[in-house]
């Protein structure tokens, strides 16, 4: 798999959400997810089209991942990079490495994430069907 390089990875990191909704996770179990940057949805509980999937555990008040009415559609919008796979971070990069390592150990619950959202938006893959 290439490798990619981040060319801001500051804000970088391992982070842990919490699951708001009653589906494809037991409600409030934590997992983590890749980060960077500041993103989060100001106010989301306060808007009628919008459900809170995921919040950061540090700071429940941020949702990090929630699902919009559009139209007759949805869309997920994330503030994590749930579409990042672990392996295409550098495991020589010295600041990689811890994050690297949690989001490993995590990879099970990223595995089933991204297929539940792909459900929510009615796209769904074969059963045995691997998303990486």
């Amino acid at each position: 798999m290439k490798r990619i390089y981040l060319p801001a990875l500051c804000g970088a990191r391992a982070a842990k959400v919490l699951w708001k909704d009653k589906t494809a996770f037991q409600e409030n179990e934590t997992f983590s997810l890749f980060y960077n940057g500041r993103g989060y949805f100001v106010d989301a509980d306060k808007k009628d089209n919008i459900k809170i999937l995921a919040v950061y555990d540090e700071r429940k008040e941020c949702a990090a991942i929630v699902e919009c009415q559009v139209g007759l559609g949805k869309a997920i919008l994330s503030g994590v990079h749930f579409e990042y796979d672990y392996k295409i971070l550098d495991p020589n990069d010295p600041y990689l490495i811890p994050i690297r390592n949690e989001l490993e150990k995590e990879d099970n619950h990223h595995m089933q994430l991204i297929r539940h959202l792909l459900e929510r938006l009615n796209l769904h893959l074969a059963p045995k069907q691997m998303v990486h």
